[in-house]
């Protein structure tokens, strides 16, 4: 995503993205503070969702968007 040069294209994906995410979220909402739940407690294997793994992912990734100021705007979207 970062990495796509055409401004067309990454403002697909993030079109893509958000569609998708709106609708997974109403699915997962009830679960998704589970995560932190299993953490504060220490848990070994906390219990994840794929919205929940796809924020982290991109929170993991947040340092290395300076390598991609091009595509700076489009990444933030995704986080908001």
């Amino acid at each position: 995503m970062m990495q796509n040069s055409q401004k067309i294209m990454r403002r697909v994906y993030i079109g893509i993205m958000t569609c998708a995410m709106l609708k997974l979220y109403e699915v997962e909402k009830e679960q998704l503070n589970l995560y932190w739940d299993d953490m504060d407690q220490n848990i070994e294997s906390p219990r994840q969702t794929t919205l929940g793994n796809y924020i982290l992912m991109l929170l993991y990734l947040l340092p290395k968007l300076k390598n991609f100021s091009n595509n700076q705007a489009q990444f933030l979207q995704l986080l908001a």
